[in-house]
């Protein structure tokens, strides 16, 4: 969440490159290895989101267990606008949420009102733009001093995982 955005969502215009398939495995396989990392992170994580949350940004929100977001922060899932598509964000979302609001994040396309996105469950905190940060801070202060065995058996728990012969899972 540092800076003017925390995620702007990927150039369109290189993404459209006719060689970016050359590259699109590779750059897949990264950012599913960050998604993975964050969601194997045995202590709680929370995701500050100002400014702009597009793209992979809204699926790494989905992937923190909490998310902090500005209540004027561009909130957007345009894959379907642009022509891309990944299997993460819908499946974390019908895990999570249920198929109307992955219907409505992922097949309307359209940017989220932020307290709309509160009201999903997309986000667990909606902040004015300049407290994103410091609320962010202060959960993960607080989260870090409850008990380490029993918040990761909670996170073991409530874990959601990709099976590679079906890419979903339950844990």
């Amino acid at each position: 969440g540092r800076g003017k955005a925390t995620c702007a969502g990927a150039d369109t215009s290189v993404i459209n490159e006719d060689d970016f398939s050359e590259t699109e495995s590779e750059y897949a396989h990264k950012q599913q290895e960050t998604f993975q990392m964050v969601q194997d992170y045995p202590r709680p994580t929370v995701m500050a989101c100002k400014g702009a949350t597009i793209g992979a940004g809204v699926l790494f929100a989905a992937d923190h267990d909490f998310a902090v977001l500005g209540e004027k922060t561009t909130f957007s899932y345009p894959e379907t606008k642009v022509g891309l598509f990944s299997d993460r964000l819908p499946k974390l979302l019908l895990h999570n949420h249920g198929s109307q609001v992955a219907r409505e994040v992922i097949l309307k396309s359209e940017e989220i009102d932020p307290e709309r996105a509160l009201e999903l469950g997309l986000v667990t905190d909606l902040v004015p733009e300049s407290e994103v940060e410091q609320t962010a801070r202060e959960l993960v202060e607080q989260l870090a001093d409850y008990d380490e065995t029993v918040v990761r058996m909670i996170k073991e728990t409530l874990k959601f995982e990709f099976d590679p012969e079906n890419h979903i899972g339950y844990h």
